[in-house]
C-alpha cells in the first residue's frame, strides 16, 4: 500500500505516531470501560442483566459490520479512517456528561453511545491492524506488535485505575470527559502520519455491491482455508466469549457481592492491565527462546489455570485471588494475541490485510456480546459467583481445541523477527 521500504522501527516516525494514537485512545477508553458500567450500577441502579447488556452493546457492531468493514477498509486509505472514527467517538462519549449536566442521562443513551462508539471501534481496529504492516517491515512486526500490546496494557492500567478513582471523586459522567479528550489527541497523532497510501478504485452501483460480496467471501475463504488460521480463530473465539462473559459480571461481582467502593474497583481491575503489560513485554523474548508455537500453546493452558482464582475472591483483603487471577489470565491472553496477530500479518498478502483482520475479528469478537448477554442471563438463574465458576471452566475450551487440532499440535506459528 505504501511506496518504498519502511524504515527501521527505531527511527520510524510514522509507526511512532500510530503507536501514540493507539496508546492514547486505549488509555481514554479504559476510563470508559470502568466508568460506563459504574454509571449504570451506581447512578442509574441498573440490574445485573442491564449491565451485562451494556457491555454487550459495546461489541455488538462486530456482528453486523465486521465483514463489510474489512472489505471497505481494504478500499479506503487507512489514515482518514483512524482520524474520522476518533472524532466521532469524541462526540459520542462527550454527549454523556452533557446529558448528565442537564439531568437527562438514561440507560437508553448509554446503550446508543455504546453501540455507535462500538461501530467506530470496529473500523478503527481493522484499519489499525491493516495499516501496521504497511508502516513497518515484516522483520519488525513481532517487535511492533509487542510494543503496541505493552503500551495498550500500560494504558489500560492507568485508565482503569484512574477510572474508578475518577468515578468516586467526581462522578461517573464527568469521568467520561477524560475519554472524550483522549480521542481528540489520538486523532491528532494519526493525522500526523505521512506515509503515502495508494488510492483504491471503488466500483459503483450493483457492480460495487457484487464486488463487496466477493471480497467478503474471499476474506472468509482465506481465514478458514488455512488449517492453522482456522484453529487460531476458533480458539480465540472461545477465549473471547468467556472473557466477555466474565467481564460482564465483574462490576456487579465487585460492587454488590464483594462490596468494594468504586475507587477500589478501579484499582482491582488494573491488576489485569498489569498482567497484560507483563505479557506484552515478555512475548518477544519468550518466543525467541522457546518458539512461538510452544509459547502460544503453553499460554493457552496457563491462563485458564490462573482464571480459576477469580470466582474464589472474597470481601476486603480477601479479594486478592481476583487480583492474582486477573493478572495471570490477562498476561497469558496478551501473549497469545501477540503471537497470533503477528502470524496473520506475516503470512497475509497486503491486499488482503483488511479482510483477514475483519474476518478473524468478526468471528472472534462477534461472540463478545453473546458471551456478555449469556452471562447476564446465567447470573439471573444462578448467583453471580456460581456463574463466574462456570465461565472459568469454559476457558479450558481453547487449549482443548488446539490439542485436538493436527494443524497446530506441534507446529510453530510465525517468524519471530
Amino acid at each position: 500500500m505504501t511506496t518504498g521500504s519502511p524504515p527501521p522501527l527505531a527511527g520510524n516516525r510514522d509507526f511512532a505516531r500510530l503507536w501514540a494514537s493507539s496508546g492514547i485512545s486505549v488509555a481514554g477508553s479504559s476510563v470508559t470501560d470502568v466508568a460506563l458500567p459504574l454509571v449504570a450500577v451506581f447512578y442509574l441502579h441498573a440490574s445485573t442483566f442491564a449491565v451485562a447488556a451494556l457491555v454487550a452493546a459495546e461489541q455488538a457492531a462486530w456482528l453486523f459490520l465486521g465483514l463489510a468493514a474489512g472489505a471497505w477498509v481494504d478500499r479506503w486509505r487507512r489514515r482518514p479512517v483512524l482520524v474520522g472514527t476518533d472524532l466521532a467517538r469524541l462526540a459520542l462519549i462527550g454527549s454523556i456528561p452533557i446529558a448528565a449536566l442537564f439531568g437527562a442521562l438514561t440507560l437508553v443513551q448509554l446503550y446508543l453511545v455504546a453501540l455507535l462508539a462500538g461501530a467506530c471501534a470496529v473500523f478503527f481496529s481493522i484499519a489499525h491492524a491493516a495499516y501496521l504492516p504497511t508502516l513497518v517491515s515484516r522483520a519488525d512486526l513481532t517487535a511492533a506488535n509487542s510494543r503496541l500490546s505493552a503500551t495498550a496494557s500500560a494504558a489500560e492500567l492507568t485508565g482503569r485505575g484512574a477510572g474508578g478513582l475518577l468515578v468516586q471523586l467526581i462522578g461517573g459522567p464527568a469521568a467520561l470527559i477524560v475519554d472524550a479528550a483522549s480521542f481528540a489527541v489520538s486523532a491528532g497523532c494519526a493525522y500526523g502520519i505521512t506515509a503515502p497510501e495508494d488510492r483504491v478504485e471503488q466500483p459503483a452501483g450493483q457492480a460495487g455491491r457484487r464486488r463487496l460480496r466477493a471480497e467478503i467471501r474471499a476474506g472468509l475463504a482465506y481465514t478458514f482455508g488455512d488449517p492453522s488460521l482456522r484453529t487460531i480463530t476458533l480458539s480465540n473465539a472461545i477465549s473471547n466469549f468467556c472473557t466477555a462473559a466474565q467481564y460482564a459480571l465483574t462490576f456487579v461481582f465487585l460492587a454488590r457481592v464483594l462490596r468494594l467502593p468504586a475507587g477500589a474497583i478501579g484499582v482491582v481491575l488494573a491488576s489485569s492491565a498489569v498482567g497484560g503489560l507483563l505479557g506484552a513485554a515478555a512475548a518477544a523474548r519468550l518466543t525467541r527462546r522457546w518458539g512461538n508455537g510452544t509459547v502460544w500453546r503453553a499460554a493457552l493452558l496457563v491462563g485458564p489455570l490462573f482464571g480459576l482464582l477469580i470466582p474464589a475472591a472474597g470481601s476486603g483483603w480477601a479479594a486478592w485471588p481476583f487480583v492474582v487471577g486477573s493478572f495471570g489470565l490477562t498476561a497469558a491472553v496478551v501473549v497469545t494475541n501477540v503471537i497470533t496477530g503477528t502470524f496473520r500479518q506475516a503470512i497475509c498478502p497486503p491486499r488482503m490485510l483488511g479482510r483477514l483482520a475483519a474476518s478473524s475479528r468478526m468471528l472472534t469478537w462477534s461472540v463478545i456480546p453473546l458471551g456478555a448477554l449469556l452471562a447476564g442471563a446465567l447470573a439471573a438463574v444462578v448467583d453471580t459467583r456460581t456463574a463466574l465458576w462456570l465461565i472459568a471452566a469454559g476457558f479450558f475450551g481453547s487449549p482443548l481445541l488446539v490439542l485436538a487440532s493436527r494443524s497446530t499440535r506441534g507446529a510453530d506459528l510465525a517468524p519471530t523477527g
